[in-house]
């Protein structure tokens, strides 16, 4: 099946198998007052998805009334007609445009077209190639010092809140090599502020929005004296180009793009976005080691035997383990596009005003391509490999994210060292549990934070 306006008619309507409206035919869906469907969507995003496909199927419609009609898809035929719709079809800014506020309106997540691709090309060398790298020592580095200063005494702590800092400093670091102590301690301060904001519930955005206002503002602030002095640098060495495959150029490639000093801001404020799903992910894959100790231990002695810091070091079996939790708790479970203009997905047609919902969560639990899709089977990725349309955690087309190559890679390193200088243990045995995944603005991240009592080991690895 393609995405082409033209490439079937929409079928005549039946009563209880689709919607016709004008043009539009859309798969049926729930009923219900909008404000209630959205507010059952709001309160428990997993459970919702996988009550609308028990009833009814790999397609159906949520009218979310002013908020447009939500057309979820999850079979890997409409996935991939949705992530290679033709160009100004399917809109991603469109379909995420309440992250404006917080990204900035010149953020690579609210822009589509030339002005989207250009975003990427700058962001793009800061997570592959030689930047992993420069990127693994700074991660590990990061690890390290936080368990340096919380010392050999066992503590309890939020791991999305612990890996958010850990990443956010390794982050930091890595964006400003030639800053000085005070550069670094005002951007991560600041940063630290706005993450919070992206952090919370969904409930909570807008009395966030003062200090979400005030974390860009201190931002602003920090970095003006910085990118004045590096933009007359670069001036006076106008024949220098900047060494496309390390993060810590990334903001001279902004600068020599000639990007002022607020669309810095909104690409940093992205990576940081980025990070903080990569969080999300660390506290997932310490439940899922706690829900699994026979993983854990096998774990925990494979990264006995590896040197974290030599080139192209992989403790065994945890790629596969990383994988398998990306599959059961995607960072964020769908990706959603504005309908730009009429297209065809399937035998369904969509208007403009409605959204084509790549539902990723399901298609994650398709029985079809993941045989007993609801248990934990790291082993399911050794015996084989999934198509791009099948296995997309990282969302999909010209919007899938741009760290889609560094953020297993970082996974793996920080839960790896994890692994190998600490005791991890669930900070109240007797109640490991579930948690539900809760929406965090355009992510998911367990309700619960996932309290982690961490023991950090008297030999170092």
């Amino acid at each position: 099946m393609t995405s082409t306006e033209s490439e079937h008619a929409c079928p005549m309507h039946r009563p209880g198998t689709s919607s016709f409206t004008g043009e539009e035919c859309l798969p049926p869906g729930p009923v219900g007052a909008p404000q209630a469907l959205l507010a059952a969507w709001s309160a428990d995003p997993y459970g919702f998805l996988f009550r609308c496909r028990d009833a009814h199927g790999d397609c159906f419609t949520v009218d979310l009334g002013p908020f447009g009609k939500r057309v979820v898809f999850s079979a890997p035929r409409h996935l991939k007609a949705l992530f290679t719709a033709p160009e100004g079809a399917l809109l991603g800014a469109r379909g995420n445009e309440v992250l404006a506020p917080i990204v900035g309106k010149s953020s690579a997540f609210v822009l589509d077209g030339p002005a989207h691709l250009a975003c990427r090309r700058l962001m793009l060398p800061a997570f592959t190639g030689a930047a992993l790298d420069a990127s693994g020592s700074a991660l590990l580095d990061a690890v390290d010092a936080s368990l340096q200063e919380g010392g050999p005494t066992p503590r309890v702590v939020d791991m999305v809140e612990y890996a958010s800092r850990v990443l956010l400093r390794a982050t930091v670091r890595l964006l400003f090599p030639r800053g000085d102590a005070g550069l670094i301690e005002g951007v991560t301060a600041a940063l630290g502020d706005i993450g919070a904001m992206l952090r919370a519930d969904t409930g909570s955005m807008g009395a966030g929005m003062g200090g979400l206002r005030a974390g860009k503002a201190r931002l602003d602030q920090t970095l003006a004296p910085f990118l004045a002095g590096r933009r007359a640098a670069l001036q006076s060495a106008a024949s220098s180009r900047p060494d496309a495959s390390h993060m810590g150029d990334f903001v001279d490639r902004c600068l020599q793009a000639g990007l002022g000093d607020d669309a810095i801001r909104d690409q940093i404020v992205t990576l940081l976005a980025a990070q903080d799903a990569s969080a999300t992910t660390v506290a997932w894959c310490a439940h899922f080691l706690f829900r699994y100790p026979v993983i854990h231990a096998a774990l925990v002695s494979a990264a006995a035997e590896v040197d974290l810091r030599a080139p192209g070091a992989e403790i065994f079996g945890l790629s596969h383990f990383v994988m398998e939790v990306l599959r059961l708790r995607p960072p964020a479970p769908m990706a959603s596009r504005g309908v730009g203009r009429p297209i065809t997905i399937g035998e369904y047609r969509l208007l403009p005003g409605s959204y084509a919902i790549g539902a990723i969560l399901l298609a994650h639990h398709r029985v079809e391509t993941f045989p007993h899709p609801e248990r934990f089977e790291p082993a399911r990725f050794r015996e084989r490999k999934y198509s791009q349309y099948e296995y997309l955690p990282f969302g999909g087309g010209v919007h899938r994210c741009v760290g889609f190559q560094f953020s297993p890679y970082e996974l793996q390193l920080v839960l790896g060292r994890l692994l190998q200088r600490c005791h991890l243990a669930p900070a109240d045995a007797s109640d490991v549990g579930d948690p539900r995944a809760s929406w965090r603005v355009a992510t998911t991240s367990p309700s619960t934070g996932i309290p982690t009592k961490m023991t950090v080991r008297s030999e170092r690895a």
